[in-house]
C-alpha cells in the first residue's frame, strides 16, 4: 500500500466511523474535556500539532515521534 492509498484508506475509516451509528469523534473529544478540562484540551491540541509538524517537515526527525529514525535511534 502505498502512502495515497493509506491517506485515502484513513479518511474512508474515519467516515465510516462517522455514519455509523454511535458516538461521533467530536462527542469523545468533549467528553474527554468533560472529565478532565485542561489535560483533554492539551492532548488534542499536543496530539493535532505532533501530526501537522511531521507531514510539514518542520521537526528535526531526532524529535519527530512519528518519523522512523527517532524510534530507530531510540532502541539502539
Amino acid at each position: 500500500m502505498n502512502a495515497g492509498q493509506k491517506w485515502l484508506q484513513l479518511l474512508l475509516d474515519i467516515l465510516g466511523y462517522e455514519i455509523d451509528d454511535g458516538p461521533l469523534l467530536s462527542e469523545g473529544a468533549d467528553a474527554l474535556v468533560d472529565r478532565h478540562p485542561i489535560f483533554g484540551r492539551l492532548l488534542i491540541i499536543f496530539a493535532g500539532a505532533i501530526v501537522t509538524l511531521h507531514l510539514a517537515n518542520i521537526l528535526d526527525p531526532r524529535y519527530d515521534i512519528l518519523a522512523r529514525s527517532f524510534w530507530k535511534s531510540s532502541l539502539r
